[in-house]
């Protein structure tokens, strides 16, 4: 499982790393959860 704690996950500087993206590419490559939590994100 991949916890995503990025206050911005959908701007086009994340690159392949947008949310859709990444979740996909996870679930495809590795069949890997992603979950993204901005409680955990440093402020």
């Amino acid at each position: 499982r991949v916890i995503d704690t990025r206050l911005n996950n959908k701007s086009q500087l994340a690159g392949f790393t947008k949310k859709t993206d990444f979740e996909y590419f996870l679930q495809q490559i590795g069949n890997i959860d992603y979950i993204h939590r901005l409680e955990l994100a440093p402020s």
